[in-house]
């Protein structure tokens, strides 16, 4: 499978559409000067060998996710990533606060994401952890954890449009758990 093409893809449906102005959300909330990208994805953070992309500076946030997942299947969604790197040497730390405001979110709005799953990696490893979309726990908040939350769907029948509609209705979440509000707000 070649994750190039899909995201292009994904880059292609998402004009227009709030996971296609994701940057200039993230410029607005964490007060950039100015745009690193107009793209969801960028060449620094899609690793076609590795099977996986996430969105241009979600490195340190609850970044945008997608890639393959389980054998002959694709992943789509948000995630955390607690796996140390130069840039984030101490992930646990850094990510505390996007984390306590993404468990705030979803104790009150888990229903707009009913159809969604979480499972977690341990040091690159898949847990068979699938379960309904809850706050994270605490004992999972450690270093060479990855918590993803999302969807799964078969490759070889991918929907594309699928992706960018769920990437869109995660978009609030994104704000809230990035954002500086002090309650969560959605759209009816």
């Amino acid at each position: 499978m070649q994750l190039a093409p899909i995201i292009a893809e994904i880059e292609r449906r998402a004009e227009g559409r709030a996971i296609g102005r994701l940057q200039e959300v993230r410029k607005d909330l964490k007060k950039l000067a100015r745009l690193a990208t107009n793209s969801i994805f960028s060449s620094q953070t899609i690793f076609e060998d590795q099977g996986y992309a996430y969105h241009h500076g979600g490195r340190s946030e609850m970044q945008f996710n997608v890639g393959t997942d389980l054998p002959g299947m694709f992943r789509h969604g948000v995630a955390f990533s607690f796996e140390p790197s130069r840039s984030l040497p101490n992930p646990e730390e850094a990510l505390l606060t996007s984390v306590r405001r993404f468990n705030e979110f979803i104790e009150l709005y888990s229903n707009m994401y009913s159809d969604m799953s979480m499972w977690e990696w341990y040091r690159g490893d898949r847990r068979y952890s699938d379960r309904a979309l809850v706050p994270i726990r605490a004992d999972l908040i450690r270093r060479g954890m990855f918590l993803f939350m999302g969807k799964l769907q078969p490759l070889a029948t991918l929907d594309c449009n699928l992706i960018v509609e769920d990437l869109d209705r995660l978009v609030p979440l994104y704000e809230f758990v990035e954002g500086h509000e002090e309650f969560p707000r959605t759209e009816p």
